[in-house]
């Protein structure tokens, strides 16, 4: 799924946890263009997931980060730990779509030990 180069510069995936995909933007108004377009993201990770994750995805949760108040968005991925960079590298070693293979791949070096 990719979203708008305007609307993906400000927004981040904060969780995904109980089929609720979390996102934090930094801009109210992006919050509203994600609300409104939720179905049609859902409807598109969803499908582009299907082959790899068993549960849906059916709900999305939108966040606005207090960039005012100091608080920033995030700008650094954090580390993995090792069992999760070796699940991620068990599951692109599964995976045919190449691109996507790859990606999953270069997610799992970002363990605490890279």
């Amino acid at each position: 799924m990719q979203l708008s180069a305007d609307l993906a510069n400000h927004c981040w995936v904060a969780n995904i946890n109980d089929r609720t995909l979390t996102i934090i933007t930094d801009d109210p108004s992006r919050a509203s263009l994600i609300r409104f377009q939720q179905r049609e993201i859902l409807k598109q990770l969803n499908q582009e997931l299907s082959l790899t994750v068993k549960e849906y995805l059916n709900r999305i949760k939108i966040r606005i980060s207090n960039v005012v108040n100091g608080v920033e968005p995030p700008t650094k991925p954090l580390p993995l730990s090792r069992p999760s960079a070796q699940i991620i590298n068990e599951c692109a070693n599964g995976i045919e779509d190449e691109s996507l293979k790859k990606a999953l791949q270069r997610l799992a070096l970002r363990n605490k030990t890279s």
